[in-house]
């Protein structure tokens, strides 16, 4: 899991500096900047909650088994 928020902020790093040379080259508005990294946002936050709710539920289950209780 550290790995991969690791591997998550490091795209987002990229990201950030790719579009911050971009505008100052001119190649894209400070705007479409700005889209662009709510989508990347908005990416990365919806796999952080996937993977959280993933977890969640390794762990419901593990309590199941483990109490012999139902959630």
């Amino acid at each position: 899991m550290q790995k991969e928020k690791l591997l998550y902020s490091l795209v987002a790093i990229a990201f950030l500096i790719t579009s911050i040379v971009m505008v100052f080259l001119k190649v894209i508005t400070y705007q479409e900047a700005l889209q662009g990294a709510s989508v990347w946002a908005s990416v990365i936050f919806g796999i952080y909650n996937w993977r959280a709710r993933v977890e969640t539920e390794k762990i419901m289950k593990e309590m199941e088994e483990e109490q012999n209780v139902k959630f």
